[in-house]
């Protein structure tokens, strides 16, 4: 679960997944641990408080809860054998045609900005990946 909410929160540029950003779910009538929570609370990121012009690869957004510096931080996930490269082609595409539909954001350009923040560090991960 924390490697690939890791690995998420990297693509996505979240800085502020802290410690009450992530649980598990309980039975609430036995208390037994069902698993990892989806995750949630994920609004700061896409460089959320960025100019349009400054989203590049947005390496320059802090990280929490294990490091506030991303290499560091990723240096704790230990899996990635479940990382889908072609799945992440796809989820970014998808997810430029839908930020292309909001005018707004189609308008200032930051539909675009915001795709290639995603390919920028997608392209990163999979480097990552391959050399470690």
């Amino acid at each position: 679960m924390l490697d690939r909410m890791m690995v998420l929160d990297y693509l996505i540029a979240n800085g502020d997944r802290h410690t009450n950003n992530f649980g598990v779910i309980r039975d609430v009538g036995t208390l037994e641990w069902m698993g990892p929570a989806p995750i949630y609370d994920s609004g700061s990121s896409l460089g959320y408080n960025q100019d349009t012009a400054d989203l590049g690869g947005v390496t320059f957004v802090g990280c929490k809860p294990f490091s506030d510096i991303w290499s560091v931080q990723m240096g704790y996930v230990r899996d990635t054998d479940w990382i889908d490269f072609t799945a992440l082609d796809d989820a970014i595409d998808r997810c430029g045609e839908l930020l292309s539909s909001v005018g707004r954001y189609r308008d200032r350009g930051r539909d675009a900005a915001i795709e290639g923040m995603f390919r920028s560090r997608a392209s990163d991960l999979r480097e990552w990946v391959r050399t470690r």
